[in-house]
């Protein structure tokens, strides 16, 4: 039993007396053990890793990737590789990377990064297959499967708003030069930011009403356009990219007889 900040145990006839820290000391404590743990042991990792330039550690993960519990260890592993793409196969294709953030997010499905920087290796190898399909022979349908991957995030990130924002961003190159269709998914992803941002977070409130107003100029609906360069000026009035967006619109339409650029 507890008595005066002490713990009393008595048992089969004898009698225990222990001190016990106050509970907020004790949590801090607990926290600051567990952090330098963690922090040592992504040291030992890191160096571990650093000393291994052919790659042994990833290729022993990769081996049996399905039941791989080190998160630490993955994250790592992917920034090994991303500066040795040539261990892949084939070369420079992201494919160690890919498969290992698949696994992660199977551990974490909320951990939001990971989507969108997922999704950009897949469908830029999507872009070097279109180009050389013979250099990238597995890239042919991974622009589809970035869709895929970010509507997956969709789903497990619903609240956070700088996913969807990210999202949207990361499919801005693919649609932009190669696949227009996916327009719609940045506006979409963008609705949902805007949707979810907190109110108090001008920075990525001023972000996304211009970045949905680019999408509608994009998509010649100027009205909307018009709307949400609008809207900038309502969370940040001195705004000099909204005003100046607004100012061309309105000269663009005055010099084209109302027909806006």
């Amino acid at each position: 039993f507890l008595k005066s900040d002490r713990y009393i145990s008595r048992l089969a006839g004898t009698s225990e007396d222990f001190d016990i820290p106050l509970l907020a000391e004790a949590q801090k404590q607990y926290v600051e053990t567990t952090d330098a743990t963690i922090d040592a042991y992504a040291k030992a990792l890191a160096e571990a890793i650093r000393n291994d330039p052919e790659g042994h550690i990833g290729t022993w993960v990769k081996s049996d990737l399905k039941n791989c519990i080190d998160v630490e260890l993955m994250c790592q592993l992917n920034e090994f590789y991303w500066h040795h793409g040539h261990l892949d196969n084939p070369p420079g294709s992201f494919d160690s990377i890919i498969n290992i953030s698949y696994r992660v997010l199977e551990l974490e499905p909320d951990t939001a990064s990971i989507y969108a920087d997922t999704a950009w290796l897949l469908w830029s190898r999507w872009v070097t297959w279109k180009q050389e399909p013979e250099k990238m022979p597995i890239g042919e349908n991974d622009d589809k499967t970035a869709i895929a991957l970010l509507l997956r995030g969709r789903k497990a990130c619903p609240d956070n708003a700088s996913y969807h924002f990210d999202a949207a961003m990361t499919v801005w190159g693919l649609a932009r030069h190669h696949k227009p269709e996916y327009w719609g998914f940045i506006l979409d992803s963008l609705k949902l930011a805007r949707k979810t941002v907190k109110p108090d977070n001008q920075w990525l409130n001023v972000r996304i009403r211009t970045t949905l107003g680019h999408v509608y100029r994009q998509l010649e609906q100027f009205d909307d356009a018009r709307k949400a360069y609008q809207s900038v000026l309502e969370v940040d009035p001195e705004n000099d990219i909204a005003k100046r967006l607004l100012k061309e619109m309105d000269e663009a339409a005055n010099t084209n007889n109302g027909q806006e650029i």
